[in-house]
Parts: structure tokens; C-alpha cells; sequence
């Protein structure tokens, strides 16, 4: 008995350091999107949740509003007026599975979404549509966002839904 002792001790420890190890501390403002071999799991909630090491992997997705400046950029209008425009997007990560699985980098993509969709939807109108449709301005651009991160298969929710 007193040669299995060490080892009963030593597994014991093994045991307590895994247990330590696989705790992970979710914020509130935050998810896990945990994988078990490589394919999605589930959404890990705010608190304390257990990854098992090696098997398990997860990435942690802020669920706060986050903003985008886009930079000035010049955009012809469709009655040939050359107009500099910028602007700023705002975002909040509703489902954090969608955005792990279908995007690389949500923030670079969206922001070159966003540019390249704003200089579209301003070219194909004109000055004065340009300077007054502001909220039909957002709300196409706002479909466009969406677009952007949507896995073509299923049904999300939308940004700003």
C-alpha cells in the first residue's frame, strides 16, 4: 500500500491541474464559441465554464456596440458631382456563432463592406438625393452589412434587429 501511495497522490494532482486548467472565466459582455475537434459545440454563456484541454478549443466573441470610422473618400454621384464622403458604423454582435464560423475578421470586412457599398449606393443617386435620402442611405446599407456575414444556408438574426 505505501508503494501506490505516491502514485494515487500523483494522479490526484494530475486530476486537480486538469480540472484547472479546463476552467475558463466568461465575461459579461462576452461569448465563447467553443469547438470540440474542430466543430462548433455550442455558445459558451458569461461565468465559468469547463473546456476540456486538447479536445476543446473556443474564441471569444465582445457582444458590446463597437464602432467603424470610415475614412473620406471621394464618390461621383450619378449627375456627375464629385462629393467626399465618410462615414461611421455602428455594430453589435447578436449571434456569436454566425461571426466566428462565416467571418474571418468582422471589423476589416465590415469596414470594406460598408466603403465599398456607401460609394455604390451614393453613385447611383444624385446630389440632391445624396444630401436628403440619408435614412434610405442607412437602411441599404445596413441590408448590404448584413449580407456580409450571413451564412446563405440558414436564418440569423440581422445587425441592428
Amino acid at each position: 500500500m505505501a508503494v501506490l501511495l505516491p502514485w494515487i497522490l500523483g494522479l490526484g494532482v494530475f486530476v486537480l491541474l486538469v480540472i484547472i486548467v479546463s476552467l475558463k472565466i466568461i465575461n459579461q459582455y462576452e461569448r465563447g464559441v467553443k469547438f470540440t475537434l474542430g466543430k462548433f459545440s455550442k455558445v459558451m454563456e458569461p461565468g465559468l465554464n469547463f473546456v476540456v484541454p486538447i479536445f476543446q478549443k473556443y474564441r471569444v466573441v465582445d457582444m458590446r456596440q463597437t464602432t467603424i470610422n470610415l475614412p473620406p473618400q471621394e464618390v461621383m454621384t450619378k449627375d456627375q458631382v464629385n462629393l467626399k464622403i465618410d462615414g461611421v458604423v455602428f455594430y453589435k454582435v447578436t449571434e456569436p456563432e454566425k461571426v466566428i464560423l462565416n467571418v474571418e475578421d468582422l471589423t476589416t470586412q465590415l469596414e470594406a463592406k460598408a466603403s465599398s457599398e456607401l460609394k455604390e449606393i451614393i453613385g447611383n443617386k444624385t446630389m440632391k438625393e445624396s444630401l436628403s435620402d440619408r435614412e434610405d442611405i442607412a437602411k441599404k446599407l445596413l441590408l448590404m452589412l448584413n449580407e456580409a456575414i450571413e451564412d446563405r444556408n440558414s436564418k440569423i438574426k440581422k445587425i441592428g434587429e
